[in-house]
């Protein structure tokens, strides 16, 4: 390229010289020059000559490029005039940006770029405020720019909660200040806000600042206010009114004592007996006492303590004549009974009432003394005894082993006990399922089915999954047989306490009611042992929460023979432990009612009596047991396996105190253990949370689901609004699906 130029060159040369000379043989140089006249540098030049940036060799002394064109600077050779770019089109023989502009050794200054590497530079470009000589005047752009391109500084405040940031600097121009906190609306929360020096202007109060509050009126003490983020806080350290109770003071500071107390009011017990013992809570001299409702009256007959002294009907008698001359009566439970002469004879063994007591040899002067009773052994010691015959003795001890045969062979008083004192039982059938137990009754074995019972031989001698577990055991109490809860692991019958008024030895001590537990009176004992829980097979009214099948061990206890009544949970309420029912529930009790079942109570009332009572509600197990009684019995319904409305309270429609009936009524439809109203009357709460998955195949004790799933307590029993397939003794109900006048309870002990 540069050999090129520098013949382009000598050859303009030439032109000039013809147009000068007339010809070019008018000119000193061969427009062809030689070799040692062209060079590319100064190694190309002889004679001492160096390479101009015309590509020719020239003295070194020469101050100026006198071969090239353009205008006369006072040093060129000759006088040539400046023909520009239309001489030489290709003069700049680069523009490597393509802007252009180029470069060359020929290229006019007009068109020469000073940067051929960016096309943002050449001559008359516009100033970017980028530091750099954009037009190529040899001075870096600083004419009208604000800034130098990419340069930052920071910007904004630093005062109240504002922060600085950063700009930075675009084609001369500072940009948007970036990273800062700018101000903001003022608020009370101890900071300047909006950065203009001043802290929480137009706040309702100074950091920091204190008022006194509330009131210093009765029990009521002032306490004291702070201003926090310009605000007034909660009064502080203050005491405040609260209820008004009857302690003397004035507990709600409006300045008099004792007016209106929340605790007095409520029914409460005097500690009186009889009529006086109903009260009701007035605060007196700031102590809350229990002013009697009723005053004594004179005792007359009619069941009642009238007079408020040694209990009902005492001293009430009227004179009345006998056989045996004049006599009294005496009044009890509010009528007057038999006739008792003042001063009887005495009775002896005759087969006649001597002594006018309506009674036939009652007692007689050798009733008791030992005699002979004319057996050997064991047996020859007796008894006086009268009987029909006159005076007899009867014999004590027996000297055979026992058998059953309905005779006491041992002569110990029992009959067909073994050396426990069991009744007699013993395993039967060779495998499950026929296998089971059987029991001396009446002198003779009873069928192979006795399946509640147990013998302790390793087996599962009644196949219900277990062997040696606990069972019922039937214990010889003179002529009844007392079940008990059977301990394989020491072969013991273990009896229940003494229950007063059930008519049975429980604890089998040779009499009845004989020390008995008065806590237990009106409750039946419910012996250890399994039973089946769940739907009975083809039971066509179950529902899937009823299944599976499943058996179940239970420990012993004792349950409430009937429902809790009107006058019992009313006892509570006397005793000042239960609360008032909801008053809006239509059957509450009435003065004739007392008997009825208590409904309308809620789950905590019902748990609050039961503990009163020194009892608990039962677990849903323990209630199924009571009505469906142990295995392997699979009754529907507490009675059999047939729905009968007769022996049960069913399809009463409407909510009033004709839907239910008294708690001691239908012995038809008891149970197994003698319990009324398991099916029909009042559902029964449990102690269960329900869960319809709750059951399993699985041999399970005591169980009891504690889990709370949100929908309530399991009820069971049915209610007098329903019908009879709801009283199925394996029915389950929730309670959020019944109405509270539907439900009421019964109670349990361990």
């Amino acid at each position: 390229m540069l050999t090129s130029n520098i013949r382009l060159r000598a050859w303009t040369l030439c032109v000039v010289c013809l147009v000068v000379f007339g010809s070019v043989t008018g000119c000193s140089f061969d427009p062809l020059v030689s070799g040692s006249d062209v060079c590319f540098s100064s190694a190309d030049c002889l004679d001492g000559k160096v390479c101009s940036s015309d590509g020719l060799c020239v003295d070194p002394d020469r101050t100026d490029d006198d071969m090239s064109v353009g205008e006369d600077d006072g040093n060129d050779l000759i006088d040539v005039v400046d023909m520009g770019d239309d001489l030489d089109p290709n003069a700049c023989t680069e523009d490597k940006d393509e802007d252009g502009y180029g470069i060359g050794p020929n290229c006019p200054p007009a068109r020469t770029d000073c940067n051929d590497n960016d096309n943002q530079i050449y001559p008359g470009a516009p100033t970017r405020c980028n530091g750099l000589d954009n037009n190529c005047d040899n001075q870096a752009d600083t004419e009208d720019c604000e800034c130098t391109a990419g340069f930052m500084r920071a910007c904004g405040s630093d005062v109240g909660t504002c922060r600085p940031g950063t700009q930075l600097c675009v084609e001369g121009q500072w940009g948007e200040c970036t990273g800062s906190i700018q101000p903001g609306p003022e608020v009370c929360d101890g900071f300047d806000n909006n950065c203009n020096g001043t802290t929480d202007e137009g706040c309702p109060c100074t950091l920091g600042a204190t008022k006194p509050c509330g009131t210093d009126v009765g029990e009521c003490q002032p306490g004291t206010q702070e201003c926090v983020a310009g605000r007034w806080s909660e009064c502080n350290n203050s005491v405040l009114p609260t209820e008004e109770i009857c302690d003397g003071k004035d507990n709600d500071c409006d300045g008099i004592d004792d007016n209106n107390t929340t605790d007095t009011g409520n029914a409460c017990s005097t500690g009186e007996a009889g009529a006086c013992a109903l009260g009701q809570q007035t605060c007196e001299s700031g102590v809350n006492v229990c002013k009697r409702v009723n005053d004594p009256q004179p005792e007359t007959c009619n069941g009642a303590d009238d007079d408020c002294v040694d209990g009902v009907d005492n001293g009430v008698t009227q004179s009345c004549n006998t056989a045996c001359g004049a006599g009294t009566q005496s009044c009890t439970g509010g009528s007057f009974g038999a006739c008792v002469p003042d001063n009887p004879p005495q009775e002896i063994c005759n087969g006649m009432d001597d002594n006018c007591d309506s009674q036939t040899d009652e007692s007689f002067p050798e009733d008791g003394m030992s005699c002979d009773t004319g057996l050997s052994g064991n047996c020859a010691a007796g008894v006086r005894v009268c009987t029909m015959g006159g005076l007899g003795c009867e014999p004590v001890n027996a000297a055979q082993a026992e058998t059953c045969d309905g005779t006491d062979n041992d002569c110990d008083g029992l009959i067909d006990e073994d050396a426990q004192g069991l009744a007699l039982t013993e395993q039967c059938g060779t495998t499950c399922p026929t296998r089971s137990v059987r029991v001396c009754e009446n002198g003779a074995w009873s069928t192979c089915d006795r399946g509640e019972l147990e013998v302790c031989n390793g087996q599962d001698s009644n196949c219900d999954s277990a062997a040696d577990n606990q069972a019922v055991c039937l214990r010889v109490c003179g002529n009844q047989l007392v079940p008990g809860t059977l301990d394989c692991a020491t072969n013991a019958c273990d009896l229940p306490d003494e229950i007063c008024g059930d008519g049975i030895d429980n604890d089998c001590d040779g009499s009845i009611d004989t020390g008995c537990n008065a806590d237990l009176e009106e409750m039946v004992y419910i012996p250890g042992g399994t039973f089946y829980m769940g739907a009975a097979p083809g039971d066509m009214q179950a529902g899937a929460d009823e299944s599976p099948l499943h058996i179940v061990e239970i420990d012993p206890f004792y349950a409430d023979q009937y429902e809790v009544s009107r006058a019992d949970y009313a006892a509570c309420i006397l005793a000042g432990t239960c609360s008032l029912l909801d008053v809006s529930c239509p059957l509450q009790p009435t003065v004739t009612q007392g008997n009825k079942p208590i409904v309308c109570v809620s789950l905590q009332q019902a748990e609050t009596y039961c503990q009163w009572a020194s009892k608990r509600l039962p677990t849903e197990a323990e209630w199924e047991k009571v009505a469906r009684g142990p295995f392997p019995r699979l009754n529907r319904w507490p009675w059999g396996n047939t729905p009968d409305a007769s022996r049960g309270v069913f399809n009463c429609g409407q909510a009033t105190n004709d839907c239910v009936d008294e708690v001691d009524t239908f012995a038809n439809g008891a149970s197994y253990y003698g319990a009324r109203h398991m099916a029909g009357n009042a559902a029964e709460f449990t102690s269960d949370f329900y869960a319809a998955n709750f059951y399993t195949t699985m041999f399970v004790t005591n169980p009891i689901q504690t889990t709370d799933l949100g929908v309530g307590r399991t009820i069971r029993g049915g209610a007098y609004s329903q019908s009879s397939e709801f009283g199925r003794v394996s029915n389950r109900a929730v309670t959020q699906f019944l109405n509270p006048g539907d439900i009421g309870f019964r109670c349990v002990k361990d």
